[in-house]
């Protein structure tokens, strides 16, 4: 936890100076990211967790919330549903292939849940990633790290030639960690 608190300080220290990011959130009191991963988290205690950004892969469950048994997962494949956060638990999230999940058919009934078992797109196959033969390695910017920092206010700053106005904030969610296959 005491890494969590550092890296959230860091994030507000950020968030909070004359660097103009604005850190205001309808779902969270604060918005911050730990090891590249956006949380959530309420000033009244200590817990943080995990958002329903773009690309968050989550356990389905019914109403009941012991129901979810990770034998349906989802991945958030359009706008980010944070009204789910602490609502549905986020366990992973996708680095790379979101142009094929994407563009799977949505579900047009209640929820995007799919009518009839047939129209649902089948895992045929999960696996671990250190069990995958020439599973490639992953590397992201340190959200600890003054470059990060500088990236999160320049996007959120941006003062290229189409901007007229830098919107002066930015939504966590469409702050995007940037992420490459190591060499």
């Amino acid at each position: 936890m005491a890494t969590i608190q550092g890296t959230h300080a860091a994030w507000h220290a950020l968030t909070h100076t004359k660097l103009a990011i604005k850190d205001a959130d309808p779902y969270a009191d604060e918005t911050f990211f730990y090891r590249g991963w956006p949380l959530g988290a309420s000033r009244a205690g200590p817990t943080a967790w995990p958002l329903h950004c773009y690309g968050a892969v989550g356990v389905a469950r019914n109403s009941s919330p012991d129901t979810g048994t990770g034998a349906e997962l989802y991945a958030v494949i359009g706008h980010a549903p944070r009204q789910l956060d602490r609502n549905i638990a986020v366990v992973g999230r996708v680095i790379e292939g979101m142009q094929f999940l994407s563009s799977l058919p949505r579900a047009q009934a209640a929820n995007g849940v799919y009518e009839k078992p047939e129209q649902r797109t089948l895992i045929v196959s999960v696996r671990m990633g250190q069990t995958v033969p020439d599973m490639p390695r992953y590397e992201f910017l340190s959200t600890e790290s003054a470059a990060f920092h500088r990236y999160a206010e320049a996007s959120a700053n941006r003062r290229d030639p189409f901007y007229i106005q830098p919107a002066g904030g930015l939504d966590i969610c469409n702050l995007k960690v940037p992420v490459r296959q190591a060499k």
